[in-house]
C-alpha cells in the first residue's frame, strides 16, 4: 500500500481528505520535521519509500529534483482562485489522480496537479 509525506507546504485538510478516501499520509511535523530543508523532507521520503505530496514549485524542478532519482512527487500548483473557491476543483483532478494510477507508476514519476488536469514526467 503507498504512503504519502505531505511536506509542511502541503494544506492539512489536502492531506486529510487524501487520508478520508483511504490512503495513508504521514505529515512532515509529525515526522519529525518541521522547518526541515527541502533537500532534508526528500530525502527522508526516498529512504522510507513514500511519495511526496508538496505544494513548493521547486520539487517540480526536474534539474533539481529529477524523476529518475525519486519514489514519487505530487506537486499541487495552488493558485489564489482555488483558495477562494475551496479548493474543490484541485481536490476532483487529485482524486481523479490517485483513483487513476497504481502503485507502481509514482517510482520515478512526477505529477503535477492544477484545477484543470494533471499531467506526468516520467523517468526516461
Amino acid at each position: 500500500m503507498i504512503t504519502f509525506l505531505a511536506d509542511e507546504s502541503f494544506p492539512d485538510p489536502t492531506a486529510d481528505l487524501i487520508q478520508s478516501w483511504g490512503y495513508t499520509v504521514k505529515k512532515a511535523r509529525e515526522e519529525g520535521l518541521s522547518g526541515a530543508k527541502d533537500s532534508h523532507v526528500f530525502e527522508v521520503a526516498q529512504r522510507a519509500g513514500w511519495v511526496l505530496l508538496t505544494a513548493d514549485k521547486e520539487f517540480g524542478d526536474i534539474r533539481i529534483y529529477p524523476p529518475s532519482v525519486h519514489i514519487g512527487v505530487i506537486v499541487l500548483r495552488i493558485t489564489p482562485r482555488d483558495v477562494a473557491e475551496g479548493m474543490a476543483k484541485l481536490h476532483a483532478v487529485l482524486q481523479k489522480l490517485l483513483a487513476e494510477t497504481r502503485e507502481e507508476e509514482y517510482l520515478g514519476t512526477l505529477f503535477i496537479v492544477d484545477r484543470n488536469k494533471y499531467r506526468k514526467r516520467k523517468r526516461p
